[in-house]
């Protein structure tokens, strides 16, 4: 019974003070003049618009400028891959026949060269 008692002093003393110093607010009405700890893009108060510094659009321009290669060590997607490495693994050595596969040529196809080298000439 005494514990009640004095939880409800304890609590009755909480909610005067709170009366008594705190004042609810029905609208906010912002200080402009302050600064603010972190930024919020879509808040109406927190944008103040300033042109941007043209040393930030160059850097900008020139990441956009630059290739996927330029701008990663390694390709991220699959795509990426195909055309990131062109260096050849091997060199080319015309002399082993063995890489020269280029070099043989089937009935077929060489009728069809033969034509195609005609046409161009004239």
């Amino acid at each position: 019974m005494h514990a009640t008692i004095l939880l409800h002093r304890q609590l009755t003393e909480m909610y005067e003070r709170e009366r008594k110093y705190l004042k609810p607010y029905m609208d906010f009405r912002p200080n402009l003049k302050a600064t603010f700890v972190t930024g919020k893009f879509y808040s109406h108060y927190d944008s103040r618009i300033t042109e941007p510094k043209e040393v930030y659009i160059d850097m900008l321009t020139q990441y956009q400028e630059k290739t996927p290669k330029e701008k990663l060590p390694y390709p991220e997607t699959t795509n990426q891959e195909y055309g990131w490495y062109t260096d050849p693994l091997m060199d080319k050595d015309y002399s082993d026949r063995r890489m020269q596969h280029g070099r043989k040529i089937h009935p077929h196809t060489q009728t069809e060269t033969i034509i195609k080298m005609c046409v161009t000439k004239r």
